[in-house]
């Protein structure tokens, strides 16, 4: 049985400034905490279950919050918050044979303040708060020759208040695979 836990705090300080037809100067500091909590246990040298909870956030990006076309319309926009959000996750690993490893998990993630481009506004805007759930499996295989690994994820996005609540958070796919395959040419090169 395993336990685990962590804690940090991050500060975020932009000095902006901004020279030419549109001259501007702008400051920005945030402080933010993130933490995890989790459990595992291995009741097989096979089996792993496990389940946690963590907070985290995520900053805007730079191109986010400052807009430079060149036009006039330069700008740094302040009223952007970081994301927030907690996430909840249980799954289990299996490993069938020794160079096969099966998992599955379940998650729900609630969000506030995540950012998306507002077409209207053309800048980037804080959402309503919304709820992210869904079913992530996995299969890797790895071979003297080779190793393959298999995403696949199905999500649920929604706004949970505002005046979409019930509605589907725009381009967050509801399905998704991803297939990576690696070729060991050599001991030193992997293709």
């Amino acid at each position: 049985l395993l336990l685990s836990g962590g804690l940090r705090v991050e500060k975020n300080k932009l000095d902006v400034r901004h020279t030419g037809a549109a001259s501007f100067t702008q400051n920005s500091s945030e402080t933010e905490k993130a933490w995890q909590a989790a459990i595992t246990w291995l009741p097989t040298d096979t089996l792993k279950l496990f389940a946690g909870i963590d907070k985290t956030y995520r900053y805007p990006s730079f191109d986010e919050q400052i807009s430079y076309t060149g036009y006039g319309s330069d700008g740094f926009n302040a009223n952007l918050e970081p994301e927030n959000g907690i996430n909840y996750e249980i799954g289990a690993e299996y490993i069938p044979v020794s160079n096969l490893v099966l998992q599955a998990t379940l998650f729900h993630t609630d969000m506030e303040d995540e950012i998306a481009w507002d077409w209207g506004l053309n800048q980037n805007v804080n959402l309503d708060e919304t709820v992210h759930r869904g079913v992530e499996l996995s299969a890797a295989y790895t071979h003297d020759l080779f190793a393959l690994d298999v995403f696949y994820t199905w999500l649920q996005s929604e706004f949970t208040a505002g005046p979409n609540k019930g509605n589907e958070i725009p381009w967050v796919p509801k399905t998704q695979l991803d297939l990576n395959l690696a070729l060991f040419l050599t001991d030193a090169m992997t293709l």
